[in-house]
């Protein structure tokens, strides 16, 4: 059994992927996880490791590029493909579906709208899915509501609303007597606080 540098990471009230995280190195993308040790090291609240991500999430794909008036509902909100530039709810159609698809995630992301600053957009370079990601972790962001463009249907949802927010609670307790071990082999695994805190945990993984 090999072993991964014991990292010390601080949990809070709002959940962390303890799988990857800016300051370990050595990331845990790059080798495969067997399981994974958690014991306390400061602060003494409850934790909770949950099984998969707490933040609800969903997708729209460009099929094909939009047509001038078509439009798009995200959470309420509608947004109009335009010929002309990108506005409040305008969002300008480029030449290829891939630009209007970073035109759409540019005006989503500068929305003012309390409906839609809720969320965090994404999509990958060069591509044709855009990706929501519901900024607070539980349960609320899975009605979220997403829906399919007008007109041709050019960019369809991935569901009616976000799915996966996850309620969190009471929690695995991490004191200086126990450690917990985490058979999770997934290469996301979110850690939450509860009670007081933030505390410290330290972490190791292990690989067969």
């Amino acid at each position: 059994m090999i072993a991964y540098p014991t990292r010390t990471i601080s949990v809070t009230a709002t959940p962390i992927n303890i799988r990857k995280t800016p300051a370990f190195a050595n990331d845990p993308a790059a080798y495969p996880v067997t399981f994974s040790v958690i014991r306390y090291a400061s602060g003494g609240a409850t934790i909770e490791v949950l099984g998969g991500s707490p933040f609800a999430t969903g997708t729209l794909t460009f099929v094909t590029n939009p047509e001038a008036a078509e439009t798009i509902a995200v959470n309420g909100v509608t947004f109009t493909f335009v010929a002309g530039n990108s506005g409040a709810t305008d969002v300008h159609i480029g030449a290829t579906k891939e630009e209007t698809a970073l035109e759409l995630v540019n005006v989503l992301n500068a929305s003012a709208s309390g409906s839609v600053n809720v969320a965090t957009y994404s999509v990958a370079n060069g591509g044709t899915v855009v990706t929501i990601t519901y900024d607070a972790a539980g349960t609320t962001g899975n009605s979220f509501t997403l829906a399919n463009s007008s007109g041709t249907v050019a960019v369809t949802r991935s569901a009616a609303t976000l799915l996966g927010g996850q309620a969190y609670g009471n929690g695995q307790l991490i004191n200086a007597d126990a450690d917990f071990t985490d058979a999770d082999q997934s290469l996301t695994r979110y850690i939450v606080a509860s009670g007081a805190g933030p505390t410290s945990v330290y972490v190791t993984d292990y690989r067969s």
